[in-house]
Formats: C-alpha cells, sequence, structure tokens
C-alpha cells in the first residue's frame, strides 16, 4: 500500500492564517488612513461598505474591500472552526463531576460545550460584532464572488473577473447568467485558464490524481488519492466542528432545536465539500477515492490493498453490482494474488467516516418531524450522461482475468 508522509498540518495551517491575518490588518490600516468610519475591521462592516463603493461605481475600492471581506471571512471560519474543535476535544477528556444525576449529565455536557464556544467569538479577529448565521453562510456560499466578478468586470480586469467567476461557479454550478459571463471572459484572449480562489489542498489533489489516473500513472495517482482521503477528512471535521458554533445561538427555545440546527450544518457539510469538476458536483466524493484507489492498487498488483478499497466503498454503496463483481474476482483468486480474510476488512478511517455520517443523519431524521429546520444551500447536481462513476472519470475497470490468467 502506497503511505503518505503526513505532513505537519497545524504547524502549516498556523502559518497560512498568519499570513491572511498580516493582509487584513494591513487593509484595516489602509481603510483607517483613507478615513473610513464604522466598525474597522468587522465582517459585515467591511461586507457592506464594498457593497455601498459597487453601486457608487468606486470599483476599485470595491474590489479591495471584496477581496480584504474574503479574506477575513477565511481567518474568521477557520478560526472558529479550530477553536470548537479544541472545545469538543477538551470535552471529551473531562468527566461529569462525580455523583451528578444521570439525567443531568447530557445538560452539564451541553452547557458546557456552549459555554466554550461561546467564549470562541472573544478570540476572533475582526468578528465584532459576530457576523449573522445568514452572511456566513452566503460566504460558504461564495455570494460575494458574484459583487467581485462585476467589479473586476467594470474594470476591465478580464483574468481576474474570470477567476472570479469561476470561483463562484464552482459551488453555484446551476447559474446560467455567471456561466454565460464566463463563456464571454473566456473568449475576451484571457491568458490561461481562471483560478479556483478558494479552492482547498484536497481538490487540488483529486483532480491532479485524476489526470494522473486517466494517464495510467498508478502510484502517482494513488498517492495523490490518499493525499486528497486525508485531506477531505480533515476539512470535514473542521466543517462539522464549526457547525458547534450554533450552540451559542440565542434564537432557539429547547435543546432539541439547537440540536436539529447543529445536525442539520453537519450534515450539510458533506455536500459542501463536495469538488466540482467540469460545472457538476462530485458525488459520494469518499467513495469516489476508494473506488479509483482500488483500481489503482490492483494495476500496482497491490491487491490486498485494493481489496481493503473495495471493501471501503461498499460499506457506502454496498449494491453496487461493478464493485461487487470487482470483489468476485479478488475472492477467485485470493490465494494466487496473496489475499487474506483481514484485507477484506474496510479501511479504519473508512469505517469511523462512515459511521459518523450514518448517526448524523438517522438522528437528523429523528429531529425532522418536531423541529422547522430551515434547509438552505442549492440543489444537488448530477453528472450527465449514461454510465456509471467509472465513465465519469474515465476509470474502467478492465477484467483481470484474460491478462492475468497465464502469470499465476
Amino acid at each position: 500500500m502506497v503511505h503518505c508522509d503526513e505532513l505537519d498540518t497545524l504547524s502549516s495551517e498556523e502559518e497560512q492564517w498568519a499570513k491572511e491575518k498580516k493582509v487584513v490588518e494591513e487593509g484595516e490600516e489602509k481603510a483607517v488612513e483613507e478615513g473610513e468610519d464604522g466598525e474597522v475591521g468587522c465582517l459585515g462592516w467591511m461586507f457592506g461598505v464594498a457593497q455601498e463603493r459597487l453601486w457608487a461605481g468606486r470599483w476599485g475600492e470595491s474590489a479591495r474591500l471584496f477581496e480584504l471581506s474574503l479574506r477575513l471571512h477565511r481567518l474568521i471560519w477557520h478560526s472558529l472552526a479550530l477553536c470548537c474543535l479544541s472545545c469538543r476535544e477538551e470535552e471529551e477528556d473531562t468527566s461529569p463531576p462525580a455523583g451528578l444525576p444521570r439525567e443531568l449529565q447530557l445538560h452539564w455536557a451541553v452547557l458546557r460545550r456552549a459555554g466554550c464556544v461561546g467564549r470562541c467569538w472573544g478570540r476572533i479577529p475582526g468578528s465584532c460584532p459576530p457576523p449573522s448565521q445568514q452572511l456566513m453562510t452566503d460566504f460558504r456560499r461564495r455570494e460575494p464572488y458574484r459583487y467581485l466578478h462585476l467589479a473586476y468586470r467594470q474594470l476591465n480586469e478580464s483574468a481576474r473577473a474570470a477567476s472570479a467567476a469561476h470561483t463562484y461557479l464552482q459551488r453555484n454550478p446551476e447559474d446560467l447568467s455567471m456561466t454565460t459571463n464566463l463563456r464571454y471572459h473566456s473568449n475576451a484572449d484571457t491568458p490561461g485558464e481562471p483560478d479556483d480562489l478558494e479552492e482547498r489542498p484536497y481538490e487540488r489533489a483529486f483532480l491532479q490524481a485524476v489526470f494522473l489516473f486517466n494517464g495510467g500513472e498508478w502510484r502517482k495517482s494513488a498517492l495523490l488519492l490518499e493525499e486528497a482521503l486525508l485531506g477531505y477528512q480533515r476539512e470535514h471535521q473542521l466543517c462539522t466542528a464549526a457547525c458547534d458554533i450554533m450552540l451559542d445561538t440565542p434564537s432557539h427555545s429547547t435543546v432539541a432545536e439547537v440540536y436539529g440546527e447543529v445536525l442539520h450544518c453537519s450534515v450539510s457539510c458533506e455536500d459542501d465539500l463536495r469538488p466540482c469538476v467540469g460545472g457538476a458536483y462530485v458525488d459520494n466524493f469518499l467513495p469516489t477515492i476508494y473506488h479509483h484507489l482500488q483500481f489503482c492498487y490492483y494495476k500496482m498488483e497491490e491487491f490486498g490493498s485494493a481489496v481493503a478499497c473495495a471493501a471501503s466503498f461498499l460499506l457506502f454503496e454496498p449494491q453496487d453490482q461493478l464493485m461487487r463483481d470487482n470483489m468476485e474476482i479478488y475472492k477467485t483468486h485470493q490465494e494466487q494474488w496473496r489475499i487474506h480474510t483481514h484485507h477484506y476488512t474496510p479501511r479504519s478511517e473508512a469505517v469511523d467516516y462512515w459511521t459518523l455520517i450514518s448517526s448524523m443523519k438517522e438522528m437528523l431524521q429523528l429531529t425532522r418531524p418536531n423541529l422547522h429546520t430551515h434547509q438552505q444551500g442549492g440543489p444537488d447536481v448530477e453528472f450527465s450522461g449514461e454510465g456509471g462513476r467509472e465513465e465519469r472519470l474515465q476509470s474502467h475497470w478492465e477484467p483481470p482475468l484474460r491478462s492475468r490468467g497465464d502469470h499465476g
């Protein structure tokens, strides 16, 4: 099995967000020098002023403030996620007071975590007063890039306008008017491909892995798929942790409503973190990674690792006939390919993720009849065309018996 050297995630994240903070602070200093008044450095203020400058036709100032507000949002969200994650870890390491009646232990845990995440806002730069949940959701859905695109278009900066449009479409592929705008910029002699300005490392690793996969470079592809898997799980952990900030929201009247909102937010992370390829979401992203990993390991003749990935895939999609057929092929040749019983066990991180997702979805279904949870987010967009995941990413399973039967 290919192993990736696990990077020092925390130190690299700290370095990245220190740079973001420095840029934001420099932008705040410039706003003060230019005589801006109001809550300088607060996300709601900065975004509001950027909109005012846009409608006033002050395109350059507007673009600068939109860029700063996007950086500030990233800094706030990431800081909140890390803080909420530390609250979870603190709770796991702390037991209820000795002798506390069982019926009070749940209340103790809820109040303890709510108090911890409530203090997170006090540690966040640029969040005074805390931005509304709707504003944070709009940023997560990349709505500000619609405005940024308009500002750069008015400035005749086609490359930047194209990147803003492309970034917005990565989370809103159904927006036909923005698709038209992007096509216009692409036909305007804009050099190179537009950038996804919010692209996460695991998305980049996945796209590179697919490119190498289609070129038959199995080992390099497997390395990047493992990197994408690790990065996605880290992002999912942060996303669900950030949902805990709703425990500090005063608009709910019952504990059930609070946890219903947190659950809905956490379940939505799976959709929010899907990559968008060619204008369509990669649904079932984690199973897709395992599917392609099993094929890479098969082509590398690391059959034990291939079987473990196939078993991991079937956790998520147990009725997938193609993968069930693959498993039968592995069983038929298990002695020849030195596949042992333990290889048929799904990988531990796949079991952990599947258990978490399944449990959250089941709990959310239980709460829905009694809650008025506001559903957010756009419609899912399926891949078009016939065929399964292999045809979407050109990863056809090749029958091994004819090509490998003579090598036994």
